[in-house]
């Protein structure tokens, strides 16, 4: 069965961990909880004694490491994705821990409706957001009988899509494509050498995504990023 702290554990370290940004309309946020959206979350009641206590000003960058620091043992982190995330998709009766993952990590960075619908989609069945009986089923079934690599590859394509959707509707995110797409990798990359497919749209994507994570001119080049996403996307039949 999936190991939930062993998966918010990696999940965490994408989301970051303080900041007070009076540019985002989240607010506050810590460990990728927003302060607006989740204003009755019991921890911002530690968040904020942790703060007066020690001096610190959220607003200042400098000090946004301690404060995460300093909060990282504050048990309501666990306890709110548990509740409005891990048990939405009946995490503990996942087989594969791989599986839990992506699932979970992408419910934490687009809604945990997505990402259950973007499941039901790759599983080939109705895709109403319910992580029910029959959803946990065929999933388990699979993970049995069938190539996990196959399914977290359409599922990671399947996210991609999304973010493209997104940048679409919105453009003014595509400064955030190369950082998605790199997030989308990630669970697939522990699971498999990736170096190893030998599809070459696919094999494109992901080597300039390697490239860019320690090139910052290519991190920037969102317009290329984009196109070698939607190329990808096309040939695997999925936009």
């Amino acid at each position: 069965m999936a190991e939930f702290k062993k998966i918010l554990e990696e999940t965490l370290l994408n989301e970051g961990g303080f900041s007070d940004d009076p540019e985002d309309n989240g607010g506050m946020t810590l460990f990728g909880i927003a302060r607006t959206k989740n204003p009755q979350w019991a921890g911002w009641k530690e968040v904020d004694q942790i703060i007066r206590s020690n001096g610190w000003n959220s607003k200042n960058k400098a000090h946004w490491p301690l404060i995460a620091k300093a909060c990282k043992k504050i048990d309501s982190v666990e306890a709110f994705y548990r509740i409005n995330y891990w048990n939405e998709m009946k995490g503990e009766n996942i087989f594969a821990n791989s599986i839990a993952q992506t699932i979970f990590d992408y419910g934490v960075n687009t809604g945990m409706g997505t990402a259950i619908k973007n499941a039901q989609r790759t599983l080939k069945i109705v895709d109403d957001g319910d992580f029910g009986p029959k959803t946990l089923a065929t999933l388990n079934s699979f993970i049995m009988t069938e190539s996990l690599y196959k399914w977290s590859e359409e599922f990671t394509l399947r996210k991609l899509a999304r973010y493209v959707k997104i940048v679409t509707n919105e453009s003014e995110n595509i400064k955030f494509i190369f950082g998605w797409t790199s997030r989308s990798f990630e669970n697939l990359e522990s699971m498999y050498d990736l170096d190893l497919i030998t599809e070459p749209t696919f094999n494109e994507l992901y080597s300039y995504v390697k490239a860019g994570r320690n090139d910052k001119a290519l991190r920037l080049d969102t317009d290329k990023c984009m196109y070698l996403v939607k190329k990808c996307l096309k040939q695997y039949g999925i936009m």
